[in-house]
This record gives structure tokens, sequence and C-alpha cells, in this order.
């Protein structure tokens, strides 16, 4: 178990941040390398796991591991970014002695390390062409193709986070982080991480706690800290559901998701309201027009059924500047799931 030691202090700093593709690329790897959650991973995995070539796979060995041997962390080498082209410039960038401490931080790395990327640690620029080159092909055909999808549902995640912080407190966030963390004020709790060096116990002393959520991650919360660093940050697992597993990881070389709406939820809804909720699923925080427009109806009809889907507890509203967002709701997503298994 990992142990977060707070002062009142040190709450003030938790904020929430998105990664991006470089470190959703990282984690897409370990996660190939598993076999738990296949409701959740199954159809993924099989689509992307054959088509990441031979560079590919001596990645997934050496930079993302199966527990319990250390992750290479690039993407705090890197710093977050928005766009894969964008973080490879920065690795290419970066020092040749914080890349070297990295790529030998665990005392069993060097087993797991195909020869070419040894030769990155010998200030080769081929192998360290070779390395971005790699990297860049598994983002192509693991992240890419749902890249959209996963950035709505992640930036989901952080408007949920503002939203519970700023009218019921941090607690109220973390609590709904449970199991997989445990909040026992003044100390967070992950019960499943192992430690397999330092203490289980940290104090966060002044820094600080960076919760990073990631449809890759899991099933255990990762905490990430550079040598000396102001932050520790936690990437924990967004991904939990199984009707937004299927949303996110719909064939994207298919017809839309909105045209698979689930009978029993047509039944229920009516066709209409039924591919309204679909939609408000599939395209996190959307505003009314952009609803309209994934369900081909009038703003008028869109703006109708969306009211009464809220009024019945099955979507919520943010408020972003002048625009209504809507997103789904635990209800909604129940309801969603249950459908779409019948």
């Amino acid at each position: 178990m990992l142990r977060l030691h707070f002062t009142t202090a040190d709450l003030a700093r938790v904020r929430i941040t998105s990664l991006g593709p470089l470190a959703e690329t990282e984690l897409a790897l370990r996660n190939l390398q598993e076999h738990d959650r296949r409701a959740v991973f199954g159809n993924w995995r099989a689509r992307s796991g054959p088509r990441v070539r031979a560079d590919g796979r001596d990645l997934a060995r050496f930079l993302a591991p199966a527990p319990p041997g250390g992750m290479v962390d690039l993407f705090s080498l890197t710093g977050p970014a928005d766009g894969i082209d964008e973080a490879m410039d920065r690795l290419r960038a970066v020092p040749h002695r914080q890349l070297y401490e990295e790529f030998t931080f665990h005392p069993g790395m060097a087993t797991r390390r195909a020869p070419w990327l040894g030769r990155v640690l010998e200030r080769d620029r081929e192998a360290a062409d070779r390395l971005a080159r790699a990297l860049e092909h598994c983002h192509e055909v693991a992240v890419a193709p749902y890249w959209d999808r996963i950035h709505h549902h992640l930036r989901a995640e952080a408007v949920l986070f503002g939203q519970l912080v700023a009218h019921d407190g941090l607690a109220a966030f973390l609590g709904r982080l449970q199991p997989l963390v445990r909040w026992r004020a003044p100390v967070l709790e992950v019960p499943g991480y192992r430690p397999w060096q330092k203490s289980s116990d940290v104090h966060m002393a002044g820094r600080d706690l960076v919760l990073a959520p990631s449809v890759f991650c899991g099933p255990v919360p990762q905490p990430f800290a550079r040598p000396h660093g102001r932050q520790i940050l936690l990437i924990y697992p967004a991904l939990r559901d199984l009707a937004a597993a299927s949303t996110i990881w719909a064939d994207p070389t298919g017809p839309p998701h909105g045209a698979a709406v689930p009978q029993p939820l047509i039944a229920l809804l009516g066709r209409t309201r039924a591919t309204v909720l679909s939609a408000i699923a599939e395209h996190a925080l959307c505003t009314t027009t952009q609803l309209a427009a994934h369900t081909r109806t009038s703003l008028a009809s869109a703006s109708e059924h969306a009211t009464v889907l809220r009024r019945a507890g099955l979507t919520s509203v943010v408020r972003d500047h002048k625009h209504v967002r809507h997103s789904i709701s635990p209800a909604g997503l129940a309801l969603l799931a249950t459908t779409a298994a019948r």
C-alpha cells in the first residue's frame, strides 16, 4: 500500500491535468501486455495489438513492462504536449543525463532492453530517431484512431473534478475514486500499489499532488515523481464502465457509434430520445448545437430531448462561459450499459 501524507497547505495544491498523447501511448503499451478487464479493453487489444510492429513490441517490454517492473517515465521528462509531434520534439531535446537516469533507474531494466535501445544510451542518433519513430507508430495504431473520444472523456473527468471540488470539497472527488484510493484525512491511501523500492509512506512536504486520469491506466493508480521534483503525479484509471468503453473503442473504420443505438433503449425512450442519450454519452461535453448535428435533428428538438433527459437524471449540464455542455450521468451510463447488454 502507498500512503501519501498531507498538511492543510498541501491539500490546497492538489490539481488535475491531462498528460497528453505520449503518456497515453506509453500506458497503452503496458495495457496491451495485460489480460485483465477484457470486457473494457478486449476489443481494443484485439484490434490494436496485431498492428504494433517489432520495434513497438520492444518498447512495450522495456518502457512499460507488466508489473512488478518499474515503468520508464518519458512523459514527465517531456511535460504535457498537445500532440505526438510536439512530444517527440521535446523528447529529442531532453538532456542525455536525464534520459540515461530514466533508462537505468530499475535494477532489472538492462535484461529487458533490446540492443538497439541500449544504443540510445550511447548517444547513438540513429537509435534515438528509431525510438521516436517507434513511439509515433505505436501512437498511430493504438491511440490516434480513438484520440478525439479519449480527449473528450478525459476533459469530462477534469470538468467533474472542478465541479465536485468547488461544491463539495476535495474529499468528494477522492471519495468517487474508491476503492482505487481511500481518503483518511490527512492520508491518501492507494491500497493496490506495491512500491518496488521506496517507502510506503510519502510525506508531501510542500509538493503538489497532480491527479492525471488515463483511459489506459489500471487497475491500480500509479505514482511518478522526479528526483528533487516539486510534484508527485498520480495517474488513475478514468475508464471504469462498459458503456463508456464501448463508445471509446467503437471501430473507427466502421459506421458512427450513434447508428447502433440499443433496441431496448429505443423501445423505452423512443428512437430520437434514445439517439440523443447515446450521442451525449459518445460526445462528452458537447453543446446543444453540436448535439443537434450529431443526431441530425433540429436545434429545438435536440434541446427539448436533452432537457427531458436531464430532468430524468440521465444527463447533466456544465456551463462553460456562454455555452451549456451536456454530459452523461452515472444513471444514464447504467441505462445504456443495461440496454446494450440485452
